[in-house]
């Protein structure tokens, strides 16, 4: 018998002779592990966690990344867990951060009919999402998502009407990034410094001062499937034709407002109840508490229905009409209504004329089941807190 180490095509035992890993570091079997390197998705401000079941949807599959690849060599020795830190991306999230803005040619304000508008838009790499605007565009997801953060009260693309002036039968709008000193570049008035202005998260507005914090958020427009190009947000853009594949809008910064964690900052919220709709049948049921003491519950039976009577019944709240002292203020109408807390110095909350003494009160609303007898369901979709503080004096409207 033949042994070689190039036995060739003969007979015989080929041997390689001893390997000596001794000073090589083997990847151990551990619980869980950090990987830094750069992805097609996720988030990129602080670090955030994978699992071998999700890791492909959340990373994106992308075989020949050396980063992606290290994820899949983790878990297959074993890992249960991998936070992942990305530090750059592939494709958009790899450019170096400059802000820009697109303009669009928005419908005519003398039609009689303004059809429904369809955008699908990737927010910093991730899926298109498809969304549909109403003709005002008041409320959209696609606003809420790709404007402000979660929180409704951070601003990461600017929203910019122009041209309604030089041109009457239609106007203009531009979806403007932030520089990472707080600039925007508009088409008609150059730079605007957004840190001097009043500004509108969601439905609030927020006044200055503000803090800025340097972040790469991207928006990626395309073609909606399947829509008429008179109905797709994409062609009222420049450069939003049939040739065009893609259009991306970055912004360098999120611009929010700064709360002094010692000033007492009132907050209030929309009632969402209309009248005739999903009206309650048999007992209606609501939980609250005031300045974190115990829970109340709350029942009435559905002939004695009053939202009224549920907000009257916290003991802090008054109803809006004839004027009064107290720290909250609502109205409920057959269309929806308001929640306000008042505010402690200046007062600048719709209906308060004065403040009375200075005292913060906080009410924290609490789903009990989401049923449709569900007051806290009913009136704010979900679990709430509202804050006052101050006792002011309100006006009747």
């Amino acid at each position: 018998m033949i042994e070689s180490k190039t036995l060739g095509s003969a007979a015989g035992v080929q041997y390689q002779g001893v390997i000596d890993k001794s000073e090589t570091t083997p990847l151990p079997s551990l619980a869980n592990g950090v990987i830094a390197g750069r992805f097609k998705r996720g988030r990129m401000d602080k670090p955030f966690k994978v699992t071998a079941s999700n890791y492909k949807a959340l990373l994106g599959h992308d075989p020949s990344n050396p980063s992606y690849l290290a994820v899949e060599d983790a878990f297959k020795r074993g890992i249960s867990e991998v936070s992942i830190l990305r530090t750059g991306g592939i494709g958009d999230a790899g450019i170096k951060c400059v802000a820009n803005f697109a303009e669009m040619s928005l419908p005519s304000s003398d039609l009689e009919v303004v059809p429904d508008g369809f955008v699908t838009v990737s927010r910093n790499g991730g899926e298109f999402k498809t969304y549909k605007l109403p003709p005002s565009g008041d409320g959209a997801d696609f606003f809420e998502e790709a404007y402000f953060s979660s929180d409704g009260k951070k601003i990461i693309f600017f929203d910019y009407p122009y041209g309604a002036g030089q041109l009457p039968d239609s106007n203009k709008e531009a979806i403007c990034g932030i520089d990472s000193e707080g600039m925007v570049l508009t088409p008609d008035q150059g730079a605007i410094n957004l840190m001097d202005l009043e500004l509108f998260a969601g439905h609030s507005k927020i006044t200055p001062p503000y803090t800025l914090t340097k972040q790469h958020n991207w928006l990626t427009f395309k073609p909606t499937e399947g829509v008429s190009p008179a109905n797709d947000m994409f062609f009222t853009m420049i450069g939003g034709d049939s040739g065009a594949s893609t259009i991306t809008i970055h912004s360098c910064a999120v611009i929010e407002r700064y709360i002094d964690p010692n000033v007492c900052m009132p907050n209030g919220a929309e009632i969402l109840y209309m009248n005739g709709q999903n009206e309650p049948t048999g007992d209606l049921y609501g939980r609250y508490r005031v300045d974190g003491g115990e829970w109340v519950d709350y029942t009435a039976p559905a002939d004695y229905y009053l939202v009224n009577e549920f907000l009257r019944h916290t003991g802090v709240m008054q109803s809006q009409g004839g004027g009064g002292i107290s720290p909250f203020q609502f109205n409920v109408n057959s269309r929806g209504g308001y929640l306000y807390g008042a505010a402690a110095q200046e007062p600048y909350v719709d209906g308060q004329d004065g403040v009375v003494e200075i005292k913060r009160t906080t009410v924290d609303f609490e789903i009990t089941d989401g049923g449709a007898n569900d007051l806290v369901q009913l009136l704010f979709g979900g679990n709430i807190s509202v804050s006052s503080c101050a006792v002011g004096s309100w006006y009747g409207v």
